[in-house]
Protein backbone atom coordinates (compact mmCIF):
# COMPACT_ATOMS: atom_id res chain seq x y z
CA UNK A 1 0.00 0.00 0.00
CA UNK A 2 1.22 3.49 -0.93
CA UNK A 3 2.01 5.84 2.26
CA UNK A 4 1.58 9.33 2.81
CA UNK A 5 3.80 11.69 2.27
CA UNK A 6 4.80 15.01 4.08
CA UNK A 7 1.69 14.57 5.70
CA UNK A 8 2.83 17.53 7.56
CA UNK A 9 2.62 19.76 4.43
CA UNK A 10 -0.44 18.31 3.53
CA UNK A 11 -2.46 19.16 6.76
CA UNK A 12 -1.22 22.24 7.05
CA UNK A 13 -2.44 22.77 2.83
CA UNK A 14 -5.91 21.36 4.76
CA UNK A 15 -6.31 23.54 7.64
CA UNK A 16 -4.79 26.42 4.60
CA UNK A 17 -8.19 25.41 2.41
CA UNK A 18 -10.24 26.02 5.77
CA UNK A 19 -9.11 28.77 6.58
CA UNK A 20 -9.65 30.19 3.14
CA UNK A 21 -13.21 29.43 3.25
CA UNK A 22 -13.67 30.57 6.28
CA UNK A 23 -12.48 33.59 5.06
CA UNK A 24 -14.38 33.99 2.27
CA UNK A 25 -17.67 33.55 4.00
CA UNK A 26 -16.80 36.21 6.43
CA UNK A 27 -16.67 38.35 3.42
CA UNK A 28 -19.51 36.43 1.88
CA UNK A 29 -17.79 36.08 -1.22
CA UNK A 30 -17.53 32.26 -2.12
CA UNK A 31 -14.98 32.01 -5.10
CA UNK A 32 -12.44 34.27 -5.47
CA UNK A 33 -12.36 33.77 -9.31
CA UNK A 34 -15.89 34.78 -9.47
CA UNK A 35 -15.02 37.72 -7.56
CA UNK A 36 -12.08 39.20 -9.60
CA UNK A 37 -13.45 37.95 -12.98
CA UNK A 38 -16.93 37.79 -12.62
CA UNK A 39 -17.60 33.75 -13.98
CA UNK A 40 -17.56 30.82 -11.92
CA UNK A 41 -14.70 28.71 -11.73
CA UNK A 42 -14.46 24.79 -12.73
CA UNK A 43 -14.93 24.24 -8.47
CA UNK A 44 -17.32 27.31 -7.64
CA UNK A 45 -20.01 25.27 -5.60
CA UNK A 46 -17.81 22.83 -4.30
CA UNK A 47 -17.57 24.21 -0.47
CA UNK A 48 -21.66 25.23 -0.30
CA UNK A 49 -21.70 21.49 -2.15
CA UNK A 50 -19.77 20.28 1.33
CA UNK A 51 -21.51 21.47 3.91
CA UNK A 52 -25.00 20.70 2.05
CA UNK A 53 -23.75 17.15 2.18
CA UNK A 54 -23.09 17.26 6.19
CA UNK A 55 -26.38 18.40 6.47
CA UNK A 56 -27.86 15.49 5.11
CA UNK A 57 -29.07 17.66 2.20
CA UNK A 58 -28.22 15.46 -0.59
CA UNK A 59 -30.10 16.98 -3.69
CA UNK A 60 -28.75 20.65 -2.84
CA UNK A 61 -25.98 19.35 -2.60
CA UNK A 62 -25.93 17.94 -6.07
CA UNK A 63 -27.24 21.20 -7.37
CA UNK A 64 -24.16 23.08 -6.33
CA UNK A 65 -21.76 21.02 -8.07
CA UNK A 66 -22.77 17.79 -9.77
CA UNK A 67 -19.29 16.31 -9.25
CA UNK A 68 -19.56 16.45 -5.53
CA UNK A 69 -19.45 12.53 -5.57
CA UNK A 70 -15.73 12.78 -7.04
CA UNK A 71 -14.38 14.09 -4.00
CA UNK A 72 -13.40 11.50 -1.78
CA UNK A 73 -11.39 10.22 -4.62
CA UNK A 74 -9.43 13.14 -5.33
CA UNK A 75 -8.93 13.46 -1.65
CA UNK A 76 -7.18 9.64 -1.44
CA UNK A 77 -5.20 11.04 -5.14
CA UNK A 78 -4.18 14.37 -2.95
CA UNK A 79 -2.98 12.15 0.49
CA UNK A 80 -1.48 9.48 -1.53
CA UNK A 81 0.39 12.15 -4.35
CA UNK A 82 -1.73 10.68 -7.33
CA UNK A 83 -0.74 7.11 -6.64
CA UNK A 84 -3.50 4.47 -5.90
CA UNK A 85 -4.45 2.00 -8.72
CA UNK A 86 -1.17 1.83 -10.64
CA UNK A 87 0.33 4.37 -13.35
CA UNK A 88 -1.78 3.95 -16.10
CA UNK A 89 -5.01 3.32 -14.47
CA UNK A 90 -4.42 6.58 -12.19
CA UNK A 91 -3.84 8.81 -15.09
CA UNK A 92 -7.33 7.60 -16.85
CA UNK A 93 -8.66 8.45 -13.76
CA UNK A 94 -7.42 11.88 -13.25
CA UNK A 95 -7.66 12.99 -17.24
CA UNK A 96 -11.33 11.58 -16.30
CA UNK A 97 -11.62 13.90 -13.62
CA UNK A 98 -10.59 16.71 -15.17
CA UNK A 99 -12.63 16.06 -18.09
CA UNK A 100 -15.72 16.19 -15.94
CA UNK A 101 -14.58 19.49 -14.44
CA UNK A 102 -13.83 21.17 -17.54
CA UNK A 103 -17.35 20.18 -19.48
CA UNK A 104 -19.60 20.97 -15.96
CA UNK A 105 -17.49 24.26 -16.53
CA UNK A 106 -18.35 24.69 -19.84
CA UNK A 107 -22.26 24.02 -19.14
CA UNK A 108 -22.40 26.32 -16.64
CA UNK A 109 -20.21 28.99 -18.88
CA UNK A 110 -23.32 28.23 -21.14
CA UNK A 111 -26.64 28.32 -18.90
CA UNK A 112 -27.21 24.71 -19.11
CA UNK A 113 -26.55 23.87 -15.85
CA UNK A 114 -27.23 25.82 -12.47
CA UNK A 115 -24.18 28.04 -11.48
CA UNK A 116 -24.58 29.11 -8.05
Amino acid sequence: MNKIKNPGEKLLFFFGVILYCVIMYALESYCFVRTVFGIPCPGCGMTRAVMSMLRFDFSKALMYHPLLPLMPLMLLYFLFDGRLFGKRIDKIVLVFIAAAFALVWVLRLAGVIYSP
